[in-house]
């Protein structure tokens, strides 16, 4: 990630709620370094691609001052209530294509 350079500061953030809400604190123009590895195949995609993704994910986060993001787990499955309703046919889609589990998937949803 690299500063912005149109602000001083740069922020994590969504528009899950149709408005922006801002994650954790804004950091300065310092640009921070983040770095994970992991032996996987990357055109498998699979459970091994989204732990490896869901620990930088969460490095991230960390520099912003969040715990925890929620999309991914560190035992690469995807979070069902992280994802809006418009993007879960396309995330079910990609998940059971790829072997990857949803956690929390309600039974209405399963």
């Amino acid at each position: 990630m690299l500063p912005s350079t149109a602000a001083s500061k740069t922020a994590l953030g969504h528009f899950r709620s149709r408005s922006p809400e801002a994650l954790g604190r804004a950091v300065g123009s310092v640009v921070l370094a983040v770095t994970t590895y992991a032996p996987i195949d990357i055109a498998d995609g699979g459970p091994e691609l989204v732990a490896a993704a869901a620990r930088l994910h969460q490095a991230i986060g960390h520099t912003f001052g969040v715990a925890e993001l929620p999309q991914l787990t560190l035992n690469g499955e995807l979070v069902w209530s992280a994802w809006e309703q418009c993007q879960r046919p396309a995330v079910r889609a990609w998940a059971a294509s790829n072997g990857v589990q949803i956690a929390e998937l309600p039974a209405s949803d399963g």
